[in-house]
């Protein structure tokens, strides 16, 4: 659901262009497979599938995707979640595609009133 709330509304201010934006990461998945493989976990269903399965609207995208998006756009993507009553503390992971690898970091949380930075 991270492409579907979080990217649109932050590159464009809005989130019509949803749709532009998965398709974008579904094609960058379907020209990376190789590199991508790792990242889809369902054993039972081969990677072109999952990408397909992906391709679909209302389906959630993971991490390959967001990571994918980093890689088509050349941009870092920050991620936030938490901070309602189930998780009180709020995470932001740093996701980015340099130089043919990815990188996934911890930026900063938030517990207890305390913010810190990894």
């Amino acid at each position: 659901m991270v492409i579907a709330y979080f990217a649109p509304f932050s590159l464009y201010g809005y989130q019509n262009n949803h749709l532009q934006l998965r398709n974008l990461a579904v094609e960058t998945l379907r020209g990376n497979v190789d590199f991508f493989q790792n990242y889809f976990l369902e054993e039972s269903i081969m990677p072109e599938e999952q990408i397909n399965i992906l391709a679909q609207p209302n389906r959630y995208a993971g991490q390959e995707s967001i990571l994918a998006l980093s890689m088509a756009l050349n941009i870092d993507i920050l991620v936030t979640f938490g901070g309602d009553q189930q998780s009180p503390s709020i995470t932001t992971l740093h996701n980015s595609f340099s130089q043919g690898q990815s990188h996934q970091s911890i930026q900063y949380c938030m517990a207890q009133g305390w913010w810190w930075s990894l």
